[in-house]
């Protein structure tokens, strides 16, 4: 069945090749959504169909109704995909391309899934809503973070924490890099895919032809035939190092409490194991909660999204004066960074949280990371956590380009 207005048709791939092998006959991909370790991939292109939403207000009436867009093909992701800025005045700027939030169905989707590849066309539409006009302009990614600013930043927060206005505050900071050609999208999702298998990776190009592009571990919400899943990931170390003190449990355990929180009026019953685990990843090991539950009837799947971001791991506790501190002291345009990003559709929703990425434009490319402060936190600690966390769209830029500089 297609969803309303949105007509298509789908044809297995003989031979069922890799999407990224056959790639390059298609273009260049607007949207990519993978989890490799599944061999699971989703590479559009070209815009058939497009929402973008003008406020985050808006968010959830002009999204909903694309989660209920019933997939055109049973196990097919989406057929809507796309990302949410992190706060309000977030989509502008550096980012206008990209907007508030911006949702599209791609006019070729070449997906594979089960070991079988298949190419869904759909036919372009007039699906469309309050579109503001898209910049042409190339994104200026001068960078002005140093390191005396980010010293300030984490003092300020370990004072509001101090204060008592804070128990938790997530602050990031962003390093520039300059390539001696375009950065191909193609390459960088080969290298993310191959080298951090158990992420989730994704890009998603704007209009004026800007990319972001990442690898991430953590799942804001999977809503699927009711069923939720959740993460708690917050609490890092170097690889092998499995001490994890009293500092990084604090932190984890404030995601925990504040997604199950959000949860707990939204479904029927929520689970989570009473210990976390350790997911490890080649540059950084996270503290790792995953949280379950059964939607009540008459929860929306976007509700829960909604409520759900942003979770202390990327914004704070309380989220309102943490948010408040991140406005005022931070200095950087977020934009997507840390906000939802992924596909909507067959009724539920699979969104994650936009981390290890880079905004990239032409042979420019931002690199965002963040580090929680709690109390006992220490800027040069924090400083040493957020370069590693860069680690992996430093290497795939590297080594999709084969010479980068990069300052923070």
């Amino acid at each position: 069945m297609d969803a309303p207005g949105l007509e298509s048709t789908t044809n297995r791939v003989p031979g069922d090749p890799h999407p990224l092998a056959v790639a390059h006959d298609h273009g260049v991909p607007v949207v990519a959504w993978a989890s490799p370790a599944q061999d699971e991939w989703a590479l559009g292109f070209g815009v058939a169909h497009e929402v973008v939403v003008p406020s985050h207000s808006a968010l959830r009436e002009l999204l909903a109704p694309l989660c209920d867009s019933p997939a055109p093909v049973p196990g097919m992701p989406g057929p809507w995909f796309g990302g949410v800025a992190f706060a309000p005045a977030q989509g502008r700027g550096l980012w206008s391309g990209f907007g508030v939030a911006r949702f599209v169905v791609p006019e070729r989707l070449l997906w594979r899934r089960d070991g079988a590849t298949w190419l869904t066309r759909f036919r372009p539409g007039a699906t469309q809503a309050n579109a503001p006009a898209h910049s042409p302009l190339s994104v200026d990614l001068g960078v002005t973070e140093t390191r005396e600013h980010w010293d300030d930043l984490v003092t300020r927060a370990l004072q509001a924490i101090r204060g008592g206005t804070v128990r938790k505050v997530v602050v990031a900071r962003a390093k520039d890099a300059q390539g001696a050609r375009p950065w191909d999208p193609l390459a960088l999702l080969q290298h993310l895919g191959r080298a951090y298998p158990h992420c989730r990776i994704y890009l998603h190009r704007a209009p004026g032809g800007a990319f972001l592009v990442g690898a991430t571990p953590e799942v804001l919400c999977r809503v699927e035939d009711r069923q939720v899943w959740a993460d708690a990931l917050a609490g890092s170390r170097p690889p092998h190092d499995g001490t994890f003190g009293a500092r990084e449990h604090l932190e984890h355990e404030l995601v925990v409490d504040a997604v199950a929180e959000t949860l707990r009026p939204q479904c029927i019953s929520v689970d989570a194991p009473t210990f976390p685990s350790v997911m490890k990843l080649p540059n950084v090991w996270h503290l790792h909660t995953p949280i379950t539950g059964i939607l009540r009837p008459q929860v929306h799947p976007m509700d829960v999204a909604l409520g759900l971001h942003p979770t202390p791991a990327v914004g704070g506790v309380p989220r309102a004066a943490a948010l408040s501190l991140i406005s005022e002291a931070e200095g950087l345009a977020r934009g997507w960074y840390a906000g939802p990003v992924g596909c909507l559709g067959g009724g539920g929703l699979h969104l994650c949280v936009a981390l290890r990425c880079a905004l990239v434009d032409g042979n420019r490319a931002r690199v965002f990371v963040g580090a929680g402060i709690v109390d006992g936190s220490t800027p040069a600690a924090e400083w040493d956590e957020t370069e590693r966390k860069a680690i992996p769209m430093l290497e795939a830029l590297r080594a999709s380009e084969g010479a980068v500089h990069a300052r923070a």
